[in-house]
């Protein structure tokens, strides 16, 4: 690692020569020896967590176009923008302000909240060759009430989306994205036809 920091003109460098003695600290405690397994978990769930935020909002730069103001000086929809600048606020405060997103969350309405939030951001998607399914968009819409919806229901309709946004990613960068882990589940195989997409 340091000979590759090196040709790169990086004055980066590690020193492994103590790495079994050394500690290491989280949420503010210092380890030292093997961490346990919850410590573990949590650590890889911050590396999900960030990278899937990360990649979204890549993806999300490339696949929104943003929307011309009206005459009146407004936008059609809550979820438009007509700045990068304003789009990029829109995207944090709805899908991020309250940190990681509620993905398979046991409480139904906190679900619901977030999965609808990600269904409007990624309905904006309009660079995409194919868009999302009418039976998508239908149970999408169906998340922005108030009424909260069936735990079969929000399961189903959070695979839709997660399939959406698995092959929108795959189908641009040409390779998955990372997943929160616990919707590693609802994963489907890039070669089998996406239920999300209108055919």
């Amino acid at each position: 690692m340091n000979d590759v920091a090196a040709r790169m003109g990086s004055s980066f460098s590690v020193d492994l020569t103590n790495l079994a003695q050394a500690s290491s600290r989280w949420d503010g405690i210092v380890y030292t020896g093997h961490l346990p397994d919850d410590v573990q978990r949590a650590i890889l769930q911050e590396i999900f967590d960030i990278s899937f935020k990360q990649e979204f909002l890549l993806l999300d730069r490339f696949l929104y176009i943003l929307m011309p103001q009206q005459e009146d000086g407004e936008l059609e929809n809550e979820y438009d923008a007509s700045t990068r600048e304003d789009w990029n606020l829109i995207i944090e405060d709805a899908l991020f302000s309250n940190g990681p997103p509620a993905f398979g969350h046991s409480d139904s309405h906190l679900r619901q909240a977030t999965l609808h939030s990600f269904f409007q951001v990624m309905r904006g998607w309009s660079r995409l060759e194919s868009p999302m399914s009418t039976q998508t968009i239908q149970d999408g819409q169906r998340l922005g009430s108030s009424h909260v919806r069936a735990k079969k229901e929000l399961k189903d309709t959070e695979f839709y989306l997660a399939s959406y946004y698995i092959y929108a990613f795959a189908g641009f960068f040409r390779r998955a994205p990372t997943m929160p882990h616990f919707v590693s589940s609802f994963l489907v195989l890039v070669s089998r036809p996406c239920p999300a997409l209108s055919s």
